[in-house]
């Protein structure tokens, strides 16, 4: 039975191991902070991501469906371990409001290859965005197709974020059953600067802090949407949940604390990859007018703080097949055309990742063994 943990956009990484596997790991998979259930008109492209490994576990994500066959998550949430890349097999999407059972292995559509983006590191998570092309198309009667925003940005702009990650940054057994949305605003560069000094205003966002609101472990990957123009639902994707920050003022890297932005892949800048690597046409994919400024204060700080992966582990039932170790095989190679890194520093997703060879593991096996799930952070 191995461990299955939650991406999601928190400042620790709550995960297991194999090891963990054989302890008393609770089922429950918990949800977004401060906000509501999302309803069915809302979020109709939301991607629930399941990646099993028989080796090392499973995780859990939330991605956006931006063709027929195409979806647009975290490059964290393709990882299993800090060095270990999911295979495609190993990988099911689905498209639902209502959360599957987290004792049983989800079966939905099957993915064909993993392109993460060639510039992404587990170790500093910049360039943290991944695609998942499907083997089978999505019909508009299941799910409609998201739009990318390239519009300009407001600071305080108003933004709603969804996915299938904690409601309560305290108990990893706060559970929902449906998917949740939570309204956020945006941060100003200088502010998410301040909280994390690897922030890069080119590629990416983080939100103002507002006590109690904000994504969590298992949102990872999942849409940060915004106002925009000629889209089915009058919105379209500003950035999708990367991490959140450890620094002095949160140590313990929780989620929704006050000051504390959640940061987020900004997805602007990589348009010109992503119709390059899913062979789509750029146009066809985003809405909102000409490239996003983010504004003063853009520039990206070299120093290093550490920031964490929102991900949660609970167990699940075993039916993956055993096709083979896993390596970097399923990504892509293509030329970058987008940022590169400009920190080395180190940093975590908010993914939901099964294992760590870090003294996390350590933690998070000791707390199996209390039935529960310690948070780690990735040094």
């Amino acid at each position: 039975m191995p461990s299955f943990t939650i991406t999601g956009c928190v400042a620790v990484a709550l995960a297991a191991t194999a090891l963990v596997s054989s302890a008393a790991v609770p089922a429950e998979v918990p949800r977004i902070i401060g906000g509501h259930a999302a309803p069915s008109t809302d979020f109709k492209y939301i991607t629930y991501i399941e990646g099993n490994n028989p080796v090392f576990g499973g995780s859990l994500c939330t991605g956006s469906l931006i063709a027929p066959n195409v979806v647009l998550t975290a490059g964290h949430c393709t990882y299993v371990t800090d060095f270990t890349m999911y295979k495609a097999s190993e990988i099911q999407v689905g498209f639902t409001h209502t959360t599957p059972d987290p004792t049983v292995i989800y079966k939905g559509y099957s993915v064909s290859k993993v392109i993460t983006h060639p510039s992404f590191s587990m170790r500093t998570l910049k360039n943290d965005i991944a695609l998942l092309i499907l083997q089978n198309s999505v019909p508009d009667t299941v799910a409609t197709k998201a739009k990318i925003y390239t519009g300009t940005y407001a600071n305080g702009a108003a933004l709603t974020a969804a996915g299938f990650g904690l409601t309560d940054p305290y108990r990893n057994t706060s559970i929902a059953s449906v998917l949740m949305e939570v309204d956020l605003k945006l941060g100003s560069p200088s502010f998410c600067l301040a909280n994390s000094p690897s922030f890069s205003a080119a590629n990416q966002l983080c939100t103002d802090g507002t006590a109690g609101r904000d994504t969590c472990n298992g949102d990872s990957g999942g849409p940060l949407a915004i106002a925009a123009e000629g889209t089915s639902d009058g919105t379209a994707l500003a950035g999708l949940t990367s991490f959140g920050p450890i620094n002095a003022k949160n140590p313990d890297g929780l989620c929704a604390q006050a000051g504390i932005p959640g940061y987020y892949t900004r997805i602007a800048p990589y348009v010109s990859w992503i119709a390059q690597a899913a062979g789509l046409d750029a146009a066809s994919i985003t809405a909102g007018g000409g490239p996003s400024q983010p504004g003063q204060d853009s520039s990206a700080s070299s120093s290093s703080k550490a920031s964490s992966a929102r991900t949660s582990a609970t167990s699940k039932k075993s039916t993956a097949a055993t096709d083979g170790a896993n390596t970097d095989a399923n990504t892509e190679t293509e030329t970058e055309t987008d940022p590169k890194p400009t920190s080395s520093k180190p940093a975590t997703t908010r993914t939901s990742s099964a294992s760590s060879t870090h003294q996390g593991l350590a933690k998070a096996v000791a707390a199996a063994a209390l039935g529960f799930v310690a948070a780690y952070v990735v040094v």
